[in-house]
């Protein structure tokens, strides 16, 4: 066998281009073929095209089969995808409430769970009411691995972690922190404005007060006394206007903020 010769520079640059495509390819792969699992039960494969049909199928086997585990499942799975995701949560809810599950499916309901109300929680333009139902997705993340946990514990066997979920539970916990920074600085900038308010009351409240008292003064005889009381009056007066126009500009201020929860994009993922 003879010596392999060395390739030129550019050469050798396609062929690990090549490589790293490959593996791009082998890794996305194994990726979607891994998620794959995470939705349906029984071997059954639902695709975009295929759901109104499985829709009718699994419709059917319901009014046969009220309690059938797999298709309540795979009907929310149905929903979820056509993004009804009301009709996806109560399913999941009413299959995780009559405990008929077995261990597997238990976690794929708890995982779907969380990304139901994560979508859900999207769809919220309140921030408080997204915050709580997003609350909500993460305790069925975290169910999933205190349920991994509570199994690795009594069979004494050590468990593939859940991936996904464990990706989820950080990701959720990580935009829950960032959603309750922004409450707390709404409700702080509530307070200030409202404070703001209260205090331009109490200044036009004071300019109406000095404005009376010089219009009564215009009838007093002209003396040394009236004179200073009059500029102190006046002198009070410019005061309040002064500080009359900065409280008017911070409330303009406040009010020309744009409201940063409507529109806002969550973080992407991959797992959800």
């Amino acid at each position: 066998m003879g010596k392999i010769k060395p390739g030129n520079g550019k050469t050798m640059k396609k062929i690990w281009i090549l490589v790293a495509l490959l593996s791009l390819v082998l890794l996305i792969g194994g990726i979607w073929l891994g998620g794959n699992g995470r939705w349906e039960l029984q071997g059954i494969s639902i695709s975009t095209d295929m759901a109104d049909e499985n829709l009718d199928e699994l419709g059917n086997t319901l009014k046969e089969q009220p309690d059938y585990v797999s298709s309540k499942y795979n009907l929310a799975i149905i929903y979820y995808r056509q993004q009804k995701y009301e009709e996806a949560k109560e399913l999941l809810i009413e299959l995780l409430n009559s405990n008929k599950a077995d261990k597997q499916t238990t976690r794929k309901i708890l995982y779907n769970l969380g990304n139901t109300f994560y979508r859900l929680s999207e769809q919220n333009e309140k921030l408080q009411s997204s915050l709580d139902i997003l609350s909500q997705s993460l305790t069925y993340y975290r169910a999933v691995i205190e349920n991994e946990r509570q199994e690795e514990k009594y069979s004494n066997t050590a468990l593939k972690q859940d991936e996904d979920a464990h990706f989820n539970y950080i990701l959720v916990r990580k935009k829950l922190k960032i959603m309750q920074d922004e409450l707390r600085k709404q409700q702080e900038e509530k307070q200030s404005q409202k404070q703001l308010y209260q205090l331009l009351t109490e200044l036009k409240s004071r300019e109406e007060e000095i404005a009376k008292q010089l219009e009564l003064m215009e009838n007093d005889p002209l003396s040394s006394q009236t004179m200073e009381k009059r500029s102190e009056l006046l002198k009070a007066r410019k005061e309040n206007m002064s500080d009359l126009q900065i409280i008017k500009e911070k409330i303009l201020q406040l009010m020309s903020k744009p409201n940063q929860q409507q529109g806002q994009q969550p973080p992407s993922s991959q797992a959800i």
